[in-house]
């Protein structure tokens, strides 16, 4: 990224930390940076994090949970805890962390993803061989670092999946790269592991290029070997989470991962004061609170969105359709819509992971969005062809 840019994202994101400083300060808001920090802190006296139950302050209320978030979580934010302290209940450990993982997503944005040849297939000037960056990803890449989105820069850890989620598209060609990039996304945040099912279709169809037929499976030996890529390169997330579930019972993070969250709370803690926690994001939460507490569907409706989803995958492996990536990335921002629908108490900030499909629907549906990138490339075009011509001749 241009030195210009990184400055000036640099700043904002300064800006908006001291902002916020005194806010988080005085409600006590710092919840994930919390069980993130006591989990590492836990791992490194060799207790499983997931066989304890932390002690959480949000606002005026302390609560107990469990961890919630998957190994990989604790593994990525490791780094932080070289700056251990903690200013009040901010820890600056985990918002530097934050910085790299969202500039490292922004430069997979500006140099990768916007050179994706891919995105530019229904381009009425096509991408010459030199391979110019798609300017819409090429610049959005530069503005999303320059202006902050969401709680990145203070305590969440969704950034770091998101980057891996973005890894896992960018090296699709490289199943095993790829493979490895999405099952560590999953066992980092629950929700990714929707986005698991339609990737494995995702290869499956490509593949086959037709309707889904068992019989493709067991006669194409190119859709086993891309199978047997896709368990290779998920090998190293399914040996840490092994390491993680038999470390002591089973249970605990069966219990923290997938059961707890059908028993969070439908208010983060009552009397906490955060005015977030009075928007409603989520079906549940609205019926909890216009029912006075009566009506806990949570369960209902999450059983409703993998309903919805299954039958969109079913659909979409047993139809002709070879758009692979406008479809998939189509689901990736339904399955997000309902995560965030059917979730117990909601949460905005879960659309950190509408970006990346939003931002490719829109290149992909729109390759010459900028009038002067396709002025530029028929001019780049017919400049080679007077220098073909002026040679042959």
């Amino acid at each position: 990224m241009k030195l210009k840019f990184f400055i000036i994202g640099l700043m904002t994101r300064i800006f908006i930390i001291y902002l916020s400083f005194n806010y988080i300060n005085q409600l006590n808001l710092n919840d994930m940076g919390e069980i993130i920090y006591q989990s590492i802190l836990n791992l490194f006296k060799g207790i499983n994090p997931y066989s304890v139950e932390y002690e959480l302050k949000w606002g005026s209320v302390i609560f107990y949970q469990p961890l919630i978030y998957g190994p990989f979580a604790i593994i990525g934010f490791i780094p932080a805890m070289l700056l251990s302290n903690w200013v009040g209940s901010i820890w600056p450990g985990m918002i530097i962390i934050n910085l790299i993982y969202e500039y490292l997503f922004c430069e997979l944005l500006y140099r990768g993803i916007s050179k994706d040849i891919y995105l530019q297939e229904n381009a009425k000037i096509p991408m010459p061989i030199d391979q110019q960056p798609n300017r819409f990803i090429h610049f959005i890449g530069a503005f999303f670092w320059m202006i902050p989105f969401g709680p990145g820069c203070i305590s969440t850890i969704l950034p770091f999946p998101t980057l891996l989620v973005g890894l896992a598209f960018y090296y699709r060609n490289n199943v095993k790269r790829s493979s490895l990039f999405i099952s560590l996304a999953c066992i980092t945040y629950q929700l990714c592991l929707l986005f698991l099912p339609y990737f494995i279709i995702y290869y499956i169809k490509n593949t086959t290029m037709n309707a889904f037929k068992f019989t493709d499976i067991i006669n194409n030996k190119k859709v086993l070997n891309i199978i047997k890529n896709l368990l290779m390169g998920a090998l190293p997330a399914i040996i840490i989470f092994l390491i993680f579930l038999f470390w002591t019972n089973p249970f605990h993070l069966i219990d923290s991962m997938f059961l707890y969250p059908n028993r969070f709370p439908y208010n983060k803690v009552d009397g906490s004061g955060v005015p977030m926690d009075n928007v409603y994001f989520s079906i549940p939460r609205l019926v909890y609170e216009l029912s006075n507490g009566e009506l806990q569907i949570g369960n209902q409706c999450r059983l409703i969105m993998f309903i919805i989803l299954a039958i969109y995958m079913l659909y979409y492996l047993l139809s002709k359709k070879n758009n692979h990536i406008k479809t998939f990335y189509k689901y990736s921002i339904l399955a997000t819509l309902l995560f965030i629908l059917t979730t117990n108490n909601g949460g905005i900030h879960y659309s950190y992971f509408l970006l990346l499909p939003i931002f490719i629907l829109i290149q992909y549906n729109h390759p010459d969005f900028w009038k002067t990138h396709s002025n530029y490339y028929l001019k780049n075009i017919q400049t080679k062809n007077t220098e073909i011509s002026t040679n042959v001749n």
